[in-house]
């Protein structure tokens, strides 16, 4: 009656002497380093316990044997099938989302809506009112998925301005505007004794619904960056000099009433400024580029572009990624997401001093970059790009002792061919500065700034896929002040929203305006 008890004391010794478990390998066996331990000896399945429910092993004539393991397969493509090993249960998780809740899953990174592997056909998954089969009408989004936001919409019914940086700042400035579904939200830099960050949110009146609120708490200058809604939250990358003695550059997520969803998460630990960053979503991931200027010695000024994946959750996804390699210098970086690749154009710098447009894409996770493409211009500043029609639209301003007549544009497909080589956009002034590109799908709406009456006021154009002007110049502010810097936004009832910057009230502050869509009467 205690022989029971002596083998299970004997078989407790054994473990402990001997340091494994069922499956486990032993460093005890030195002779032939390749080859598996002998069983583990047992008396009940408890002492094969593996610590995985997905790989059990059981007690059998007294020695540990494997069970079979679980193997957890749907035979569906467009799922992750893994096994939970506290459970054994088979988890299925779809690789797709759908943010907006309308049935209709956003496609797989790298995979156009609707084609073979792409697990979703939704061509907006930031709107439930974006999906194939849908009706087209006019709120800022493709109803259809037929590549056309508002088909063939016209833009007019201008509003008043309305001021929106408070009048406690001395200067402002604008710098994001994103619509989450119902309102905008805003992000601007408003400098007291410092400059710091606020997020504030407006109603297609442009009445304030979401109050100044600050977006970094911090004993240091903080300017707001962009802002982007992805169907789920606002988020936005900005650069602060909080730690380090240096500018870094830092991403968080906001819910509609501007309230952070999580601690800021620094993204770079550059030996030097890292500055001017954006971000973009490409349908599971957000993707940051920026430049900094972490190889640089003493005396030297060497930006490179660098760019970082960002979860759903809101954490890093592996390291920084340098675009372009380490022999070009490139600065105020610009992203947008095509069809199946991410463009990114930027202001690369030449051996003279000065700088041309340079182009390249890569796969939606970062890696497969292709050639670098020079679009030409010269000294070139802050490139913009848009996806229209499966190409890129890439425009820039020049500025050499004083900024160029016109702003300038090629067009670029998604292998890195150039199709459209470089001309002007815009005409008839002396001097155009600052812009903002929104694709319609089909067609890419441009505002900037030029002095064709006089000071600079703000401008509006429609451009197809080729630049081919569709709507001409049309006048936006009306002001005797410089009026500068437009941020554009799609918004409610498809309006087209305006962020920009005035120097009206004497000093230069936050501005918004609207126009509101009109379907033409005929397609």
């Amino acid at each position: 009656m205690f022989l029971k008890p002596r083998r299970l004391i004997g078989a407790s010794l054994l473990f402990g002497v001997f340091g494994v478990a069922c499956g486990a390998r032993t460093g005890i066996y030195t002779d032939d380093a390749g080859a598996d331990p002998p069983p583990a000896p047992c008396v009940i399945d408890a002492d094969c316990a593996t610590g995985d429910a997905c790989a059990r092993a059981e007690c059998r004539e007294g020695v540990c044997s494997p069970l079979p393991p679980t193997v957890c397969n749907d035979q569906n493509e467009c799922t992750s099938d893994s096994c939970d090993p506290d459970s054994g249960r088979c988890a299925f998780t779809p690789l797709t989302m759908d943010l907006d809740g309308d049935g209709h899953a956003s496609p797989r990174p790298g995979f156009a809506p609707g084609s073979p592997g792409a697990c979703g056909d939704d061509c907006d998954d930031r709107s439930a009112a974006a999906h194939p089969g849908g009706t087209e009408a006019c709120d800022g989004v493709d109803n259809d998925c037929n590549g056309k936001v508002d088909d063939n919409a016209v833009y007019g019914g201008l509003t008043q301005p309305v001021r929106l940086s408070s009048a406690a700042f001395d200067r402002a400035n604008g710098s994001g505007l994103a619509f989450d579904g119902t309102n905008y939200g805003v992000s601007l830099s408003g400098h007291q004794q410092l400059w710091s960050s606020y997020f504030l949110g407006l109603s297609r009146s442009a009445a304030i619904v979401v109050p100044q609120t600050s977006l970094a708490d911090v004993n240091s200058e903080t300017y707001a960056g962009p802002l982007i809604h992805n169907g789920s939250y606002f988020e936005s990358v900005w650069a602060d000099a909080r730690q380090d003695g240096n500018y870094e550059i830092y991403f968080n997520r906001f819910d509609s009433n501007g309230k952070k969803l999580g601690p800021d998460l620094r993204v770079t630990r550059a030996r030097d400024f890292s500055l001017n960053p954006t971000v973009a979503w490409n349908g599971s991931e957000s993707l940051l580029v920026w430049d900094d200027r972490r190889f640089e010695g003493p005396g030297q000024d060497e930006p490179h572009v660098f760019a970082q994946r960002i979860a759903f959750d809101g954490t890093l996804i592996g390291d920084n990624v340098q675009l372009a390699g380490s022999g070009t210098r490139g600065e105020n970086p610009g992203i947008a997401l095509g069809k199946t690749r991410v463009g990114v154009a930027f202001a690369a710098r030449t051996s003279t001093g000065s700088s041309r447009t340079a182009f390249l894409t890569t796969a939606p996770d970062l890696s497969g970059q292709s050639a670098l493409v020079d679009l030409g211009g010269t000294d070139v500043e802050g490139p913009g790009i848009a996806s229209v029609s499966g190409r890129f639209v890439v425009a820039w301003q020049t500025k050499g002792s004083n900024y160029g007549p016109s702003i300038y544009a090629a067009v670029v497909d998604e292998a890195g061919g150039v199709l459209v080589p470089a001309r002007p956009i815009t005409s008839g002034a002396s001097f155009a500065r600052s812009f903002s590109l929104v694709s319609l799908g089909d067609r890419v709406l441009l505002v900037w700034a030029d002095d064709h009456d006089g000071n600079y006021e703000l401008y509006q154009e429609i451009l197809d896929e080729n630049l081919n002007v569709l709507m001409g110049r049309t006048r936006l502010s009306f002001t005797p002040t410089d009026t500068l810097s437009p941020v554009v936004s799609l918004g409610p009832k498809g309006d087209l929203g305006v962020l920009y910057d005035d120097w009206q009230s004497g000093s230069r502050q936050s501005y918004f305006i609207s126009m509101s869509c009109a379907m033409p009467l005929t397609r």
